[in-house]
């Protein structure tokens, strides 16, 4: 019950743990997510993060930095025909003993997960728009790859022959990561021109299952769930942007039986600093819940936390989940309730309301519901044992709004640890059903409390669902672009770019070496041709990206002799 874990049985459990053909370990990978202004870690096996803070992209992460969320994972769970509830759900896995539902790697055809494999996916993949458009560079500009590019080489994209040069190990053929598929041959292969197909700046992705191992977690049946998740970000100039993650979320039925009352749930520990003091909301319209302080300071006592964990003091951010797309077989779905309940450790809430232990109370909360299985009502702290009017989104509008139902207004008890879930459902979930969910995490720094007015939250959700939208359905494949010459190409001094159209002006130049790194930028050019000097460049391959005033676009690659 208590956030603050101990492992001292870690290593004893994994010794013992069953390793025998078909049954997967734990997963152990991490990996460091620093897109932006936030950064945090991300995990395997149902856990995603590991804390989360908002630190400026130009500072490295700091372990007694305040934190803005503490942990989170997918919910699974529903009945099938002969009323048997299957379940796969996580909390602090990574935080004690690993979670125990989930394990790492794919499903194969026959609805199975095996111990190598397992083993081989215990592990984060990740690539920049700068590598893939580099690479891309690099193709068109004859039809060959020239520079190295090993990010791009090394995605795990079905029917990759290069993969196993880098990881001792040959892919399922089935499919994993997304991919452009430039000769359309249903085949990875960069050296047709094929490259990871993202979102953002920056993407990591990763798979797992619930069938690789008992679910000693819930100890409730597999659903035969396979997993594959995409963290990304964007490198923006609007501060909302920079203060945002967002998550890819593909869940696809594979040998599992067919199940009804299916609920998808979001488990989210959102912990603004100090752990002990915060309140919780949703706004459905916005299909947006978000974390607030429950007075001006955050801290147990004045700015000091229990357990030592950094605290806010008065300056207290809000964090907000944003639901941005919601499909199941194609057909949409939003935000359908949303509730919470307490760390039982902290500030001894009834024992209804606290922590699940078995796959009945993780259905149970997924539903609308307690611990115990009393349903969520409007009065109170929205536990009422006896009777009250059911809802399906506790303490719901803008804490600001003396007229909304919020704990703010119901002033429920400032020293708890409150844990959220969003919920999704019910479907029908079957072999071969497909969920995709995708959200945001967003973060408004210092904004006055108690009882704040969460309207720049809405807004930085707004923000996010304009930017994945406008990702989702255009990307710089289709933006126009424009010709130009080169020469000397290659130089060993100074070579000119020059627009054939003399009415477009250059507005940026960013050239990158062949690992992605970008190491010159010129910016305000507003000119139809552009000097570019050695300087202290390598003899080598560099590629280019350029754009116009109008937004045209252009890239290659340039060689320094």
């Amino acid at each position: 019950y208590m956030k603050l874990y101990i492992n001292l049985l870690f290593g004893l459990f994994l010794a013992c743990w069953n390793t025998n053909a078909q049954e997967c370990a734990p997963s152990l990978a991490t990996a460091d997510f620093f897109p932006n202004n936030i950064k945090t870690r991300l995990a395997i096996g149902g856990t995603i993060w590991k804390n989360f803070y908002n630190i400026p992209a130009d500072q490295p992460p700091l372990e007694d930095q305040a934190s803005i969320l503490f942990a989170g994972s997918i919910w699974l769970g529903g009945i099938d025909t002969e009323q048997n509830l299957h379940l796969a759900a996580g909390t602090y896995g990574y935080y004690g003993l690993p979670d125990l539902d989930f394990y790492p790697g794919p499903i194969d055809e026959n609805g199975s997960a095996h111990e190598t494999t397992c083993a081989n996916f215990d592990r984060h993949f990740s690539v920049t728009r700068n590598q893939i458009n580099n690479f891309k560079a690099d193709y068109s500009a004859d039809g060959y790859v020239d520079g190295s590019h090993a990010f791009i080489y090394r995605w795990p994209a079905r029917g990759n022959p290069h993969f196993s040069s880098y990881y001792g190990f040959e892919l399922p053929d089935q499919p994993l990561a997304p991919f452009v598929d430039h000769n359309g041959d249903g085949k990875y292969d960069p050296n047709f021109g094929d490259h990871p197909r993202i979102k953002g700046s920056q993407a990591v992705w990763w798979i797992y299952n619930d069938v690789g191992n008992i679910h000693a977690e819930t100890e409730g049946e597999p659903v035969g769930a396979e997993i594959q998740m995409m963290a990304y970000a964007f490198d923006s100039e609007e501060e909302n942007i920079r203060n945002s993650t967002f998550y890819d979320v593909r869940i696809e039925g594979k040998g599992g039986s067919a199940l009804h009352d299916f609920y998808t749930a979001l488990f989210v520990d959102g912990s603004l600093g100090c752990y002990t003091d915060d309140y919780v909301g949703c706004m459905p319209e916005e299909n947006l819940v978000f974390t607030y302080n429950a007075d001006a300071v955050d801290g147990t006592v004045g700015c000091q936390c229990d357990g030592g964990y950094p605290s806010y003091c008065e300056a207290v951010p809000l964090m907000g989940i944003k639901l941005l797309k919601g499909f199941k077989n194609n057909q949409s779905f939003e935000l359908s309730g949303f509730s919470y309940y307490n760390n039982g450790g902290v500030g001894m809430p009834p024992l209804g309301t606290s922590d699940p232990n078995f796959a009945t109370e993780y259905y149970n909360y997924m539903t609308g519901h307690w611990r115990d299985g009393t349903p969520l009502t409007e009065e109170g702290s929205g536990y009422n044992p006896n009777g009250g009017t059911p809802t399906a989104f506790a303490f719901l509008g803008n804490p600001a709004d003396t007229a909304a139902r919020t704990m703010c207004k119901a002033e429920l008890p400032i020293h708890a640890d409150r844990r959220m879930i969003l919920r999704f459902g019910p479907f029908d979930f079957e072999s071969g059903d497909v969920i995709d969910l995708s959200f945001a995490v967003l973060f408004v720094s210092e904004v006055p409390h108690p009882c704040p007015d969460v309207t720049p939250l809405i807004e930085a959700g707004q923000d996010a669902q304009a930017q994945f939208d406008e990702v989702s359905t255009n990307t710089r494949d289709f933006l126009p672009k424009v010709g130009l010459e080169i020469f000397p190409n290659p130089f060993n001094s100074i070579c000119i770019i020059q627009l054939k159209d003399n009415t477009q002006l250059i507005n940026q130049l960013q050239l990158f070496d062949d690992t992605g790194t970008e190491i010159k930028v010129i910016q305000n050019i507003k000119a139809p041709q552009l000097e570019i000097k050695r300087d202290n460049l390598n003899a080598g391959i560099y590629f280019y990206r350029l754009q116009t005033t109008e937004r045209y676009w252009a890239a290659g690659k340039i060689i320094v002799q």
